[in-house]
């Protein structure tokens, strides 16, 4: 049941000393995220790069555009930054995107906190308590979709919470667009939806059923995915690409799998101990206000665990999925935090000294520092392929690769990311094309042994001109010959 809220809209607006903290607040996480930004030359994932690529292209090329594989919720807005300002404007892009999440944190603290003064006292530490979710802070300087996502899944709440139904499906339903598995949160919404308006029609269900709002909501929640699949149809995409592809596939557990406690350990990585525990504290004192936003969060941690577990959308179990929840977990413990201060003070040092502990053993791992390509050995491997490729006798010869950033360092560089496809071009290839091969995507998961045949192809009509190994991590450079040149002619080599 939705709780009777007694603050009004207008309360949002006045700038009264807490708000303006939250706001200087904000403001601070977002002058970190920027340093780190101009400190970063490398990437969080392969996917960062991806993604960046995509919306540059977006441009010029509808495929791109609309591509499955892009999301629409983020690839739309992106392009204009990407396209003028380039990566490092994406990754301020990315930043901004945060500070919005951590200032509608602190938008719903206040809402679930109405009329409990002394509970809302630290509600302004919000923002401070999205910054400091480890994967919230490092994720807002790359180019992934989880930053918009949280953005649109906190806004949805917050609008909720300020009774602006339709405008928070509106929003709730970009978040189905930019990341697609969260369209089985939807429930979760129409229940809340339901409630509010049986609430309102005092529990009568044909005022309910007459109630104007509540199928405005419902069609303003689908308008997003629907609009996607018009767009799809409009501009022909091949079926790889279009989103109706999602349903008409299988899925397996090609990117692996975990057990039922994977994503709780992974929710601590992206999360954190501090907020968590903050959270949980929250959520018992705000009782029933806060039961959406935990309603939500919690049916994040509960979504992704059942995909990883049983393989049922190709997931890769990665952290960073949970971030779509870290603006209202942000909320939920800065309300915490306030309760903290009506604990008496041997219950609180007892409180204090296993959040104490929690942090001393688990959060030294998830330090949020620039991100480098020397800190990941594959980027290491694929810079050093990309350097050689790009010297005098090479810089002007074109390449194909299965690695995207080869494509994002490499001018003239196009990828194919089937081994049979990347044989076939090859094939093809002019005389002097390069071939910029790594052991990663070369021999991906979606591959059927089709990497060896197209190693012996490289081998067996080009030259092997550098190689360098970083860790497991291999890249080789091959450049086309004709069937006339001998073969396994490699002129240099690097390694660790």
């Amino acid at each position: 049941m939705e709780p009777a809220l007694t603050d009004s809209a207008a309360a949002d607006k006045t700038f009264d000393p807490q708000h303006r903290l939250a706001i200087i607040t904000c403001l601070g996480g977002l002058a970190v995220s920027f340093t780190l930004s101009f400190l970063s030359d490398g990437f969080y994932h392969d996917d960062d790069v991806g993604h960046f690529l995509m919306a540059r292209s977006g441009w010029t090329d509808s495929l791109a555009m609309w591509h499955v594989w892009g999301r629409p919720g983020y690839n739309l807005p992106t392009m204009v930054v990407a396209k003028l300002f380039g990566m490092m404007g994406c990754r301020l892009f990315s930043g901004v995107l945060t500070a919005g999440t951590a200032y509608l944190a602190y938008l719903i603290a206040r809402k679930i906190t109405a009329g409990n003064d002394r509970l809302a006292k630290l509600a302004w530490f919000a923002p401070a308590l999205v910054w400091l979710q480890p994967l919230a802070m490092t994720l807002s300087i790359t180019t992934l979709t989880e930053t918009p996502a949280a953005l649109y899944l906190t806004a949805f709440v917050w609008l909720y919470l300020r009774r602006n139904r339709v405008w928070a499906s509106a929003a709730l339903s970009l978040l189905f667009v930019t990341r697609y598995e969260t369209l089985a949160l939807a429930p979760i919404a129409v229940v809340a939806l339901l409630l509010a308006a049986l609430q309102e029609s005092q529990w009568n269900i044909w005022r309910t059923l007459r109630t104007g709002w509540l199928w405005a909501s419902m069609v303003a929640m689908i308008w997003a995915p629907l609009a996607y699949v018009l767009a799809a149809i409009a501009v022909n995409l091949p079926e790889h690409a279009s989103p109706i592809s999602m349903f008409a596939r299988s899925y397996t557990n090609e990117y692996g799998s975990g057990g039922w406690g994977h994503f709780v350990k992974e929710w601590m990585v992206a999360i954190g101990p501090a907020a968590t525990v903050l959270a949980a504290i929250g959520v018992v004192r705000a009782g029933r206000r806060a039961w959406l936003p935990v309603a939500l969060a919690v049916g994040m941690l509960v979504l992704h665990t059942l995909i990883f577990r049983f393989g049922s959308y190709a997931s890769g179990g990665y952290a960073r999925f949970l971030v779509p929840a870290s603006g209202l977990v942000g909320a939920l413990a800065a309300v915490g935090l306030s309760a903290l201060g009506q604990i008496p003070d041997r219950d609180l040092a007892i409180v204090i000294v296993l959040e104490a502990v929690a942090l001393a053993a688990i959060q030294p791992a998830f330090t949020v520092r620039p991100l480098t390509v020397a800190s990941s050995g594959m980027h290491t491997a694929v810079d050093r392929g990309n350097r050689r490729s790009m010297e005098a006798d090479l810089a002007d010869c074109p390449a194909l690769t299965s690695h995207v950033l080869f494509e994002y360092m490499r001018p003239n560089t196009s990828v194919t990311y089937h081994p049979q496809d990347a044989k076939e071009r090859w094939l093809a290839a002019e005389p002097g094309t390069l071939y910029l091969w790594d052991n990663k995507y070369a021999d991906a998961p979606m591959g059927d042994q089709g990497d060896e045949k197209l190693r012996q192809s490289l081998r067996l009509h080009g030259r092997e001109i550098f190689h360098t190994k970083v860790n497991e991590f291999e890249v080789t450079v091959y450049q086309r010959t004709t069937d006339a040149v001998a073969k396994d002619t490699r002129i240099d080599s690097a390694g660790d």
